[in-house]
């Protein structure tokens, strides 16, 4: 026996949880209600993202340092 009310129920509950997954992450109704909480942990956040993003940096140049090892390496037929 075919319900149909099952299949409406079950794409019903696959749009519920797609309208959910895209729902919006904007940081303004925590600075309405936080204020200076809000001022403060967000310049703490852009410090944190910051020096992150100088470790990836420097991360990034040790592997082309590396990199660059193992070409001349390769090239002086020594292998890796």
């Amino acid at each position: 026996m075919n319900k149909p009310w099952i299949k409406l129920l079950a794409l019903l509950a696959a749009l519920s949880l797609f309208a959910a997954a895209c729902g919006s992450d904007s940081e303004d109704t925590t600075e309405a209600a936080g204020g200076d909480e809000t001022e403060e942990a967000s310049d703490d956040a852009s410090a944190d993202d910051e020096e992150a993003m100088e470790d990836d940096e420097e991360a990034m140049e040790d592997d082309e340092e590396a990199m660059e090892d193992d070409e001349e390496a390769m090239a002086e037929g020594d292998g890796v």
